[in-house]
């Protein structure tokens, strides 16, 4: 019933870095978006490196991430990704596309060629 990961999702629910769905579910095997990886790389940030991410509510960071009630969740997010090159494209972002292994290892690399990581 429990996975391998049950001890990192707790410290992880723990420090903010994730959280579940409105319903109360967390469905720890679905894919992952990238909205939903770089929340949880820059959730990751704030609670290893007191950084805190800007709070924007106006405009849109990339052409497909609208700022609508349902995008909400993610805004601060991809607008910090777009001011720290975290990403390799600078007008689009696929929030609702799932990452893939190498595309999380771009946004790590940036995230720590940007200074983040220290």
């Amino acid at each position: 019933r429990f996975g391998w990961y049950t001890k990192y999702l707790k410290t992880a629910l723990t420090l903010g870095i994730v959280n579940g769905y409105s319903d109360g579910s967390f469905k720890p095997t679905n894919p992952v978006t990238k909205a939903e990886g770089l929340k949880m790389l820059l959730n990751t940030g704030q609670a290893r490196y007191g950084y805190y991410i800007p709070t924007s509510t106006y405009g849109q960071a990339y052409y497909d991430t609208p700022n609508t009630p349902a995008t909400k969740w993610y805004q601060d997010f991809v607008w910090f990704a777009q001011n720290n090159d975290l990403t390799d494209n600078e007008q689009y972002f696929y929030p609702n596309v799932s990452m893939t292994r190498a595309e999380m290892a771009d946004m790590l690399y940036r995230f720590q060629k940007a200074g983040l990581a220290q």
